[in-house]
């Protein structure tokens, strides 16, 4: 099966772009931050992705409290996480990107492989976040790739991170390369000591923990 691009759905009113080839269909909605709304694995007709009972998608202001507004799927967390100042700038929760409209063009277009890039220039920071999602015919692979650019004079500090939902099961597991972790102080109670290598951690207790 080639890959299916469409462009033409909207969802509770967001313009939704769907992928889709033999094993993955993928829901975008760039208007919410570029959000990856869905992801199924066809063959087990299964929604990879949590999905908020009780909050639905709908238009997030600049500066809204995340927990609000999350409603689950797959969103950018940049430039920080919790609120914070920096240089005398207040960032806002869970960052910039996550609520703001995204402009995107399809970049490549063909059975074999379809490529979107997305783009969102940062209001409390001077800065471009752009990220291409493909996906290529016959493979139960979605492929990103990120650029974040500093578009103003000054140095900019920043974080990044994924934050997809998951919907998992009792069976989960989350494999990763092996590296090195370094334990967040408001996580450290839990751990023996201060970082480890994936996946093995020596829990508090004096246990082993598979963090898999």
């Amino acid at each position: 099966m080639s890959v299916r691009f469409d462009a033409e759905w909207s969802y509770r009113g967001f313009r939704a772009i769907v992928l889709e080839n033999v094993a993955l269909r993928v829901v975008i909605l760039p208007e919410l931050g570029a959000k990856v709304w869905s992801l199924v694995a066809k063959g087990r007709d299964r929604e990879m992705l949590w999905h908020n009972p009780r909050v639905k998608p709908r238009p997030a202001p600049l500066g809204a409290r995340y927990d609000d507004w999350f409603c689950g799927g797959w969103d950018e967390l940049f430039p920080n996480d919790a609120p914070v100042s920096v240089g005398g700038e207040s960032y806002p929760d869970h960052g910039e990107v996550w609520s703001m409209p995204f402009a995107w063009e399809v970049v490549a277009s063909s059975p074999s492989e379809v490529s979107i890039q997305f783009a969102c220039a940062g209001t409390v920071t001077a800065s471009l976040f752009e990220k291409w999602i493909t996906l290529r015919a016959d493979e139960a692979i979605l492929r990103t790739r990120y650029r974040i650019s500093n578009t103003g004079p000054a140095p900019l500090d920043f974080h990044w991170k994924m934050h997809p939902a998951l919907r998992h099961g009792d069976n989960a597991r989350v494999d990763l390369p092996a590296g090195r972790v370094v334990i967040d102080e408001n996580f450290a109670g839990e751990f023996a000591v201060p970082e480890f290598t994936w996946p093995q951690a020596a829990g508090a207790q004096g246990l082993n923990i598979d963090m898999r």
